[in-house]
């Protein structure tokens, strides 16, 4: 489950609680710098619920649920 807060600037605010995308989002955070990951990225986690707030560009998390679907059907 993905769901969209807010959009600004061409990001996006969403959370999610699916674990295959949570990965895939990490995995893309991981591969940006320091300062990009200071404002942008990962924000914050609910244990109790399992989810996960992040910003990412509008432009990769179209891309990035796309390959989390492919994944999912294989």
């Amino acid at each position: 489950m993905i769901i969209n807060c807010k959009e600004r600037f061409g990001y996006v605010y969403f959370w999610t609680c699916d674990p295959i995308f949570q990965r895939i989002l990490y995995a893309y955070c991981e591969g940006r710098g320091f300062w990009w990951n200071a404002f942008f990225g990962w924000r914050k986690t609910i244990s109790k619920t399992n989810q996960q707030f992040f910003w990412i560009p509008k432009k990769s998390f179209d891309l990035l649920i796309r390959l989390a679907l492919e994944i999912k059907e294989n």
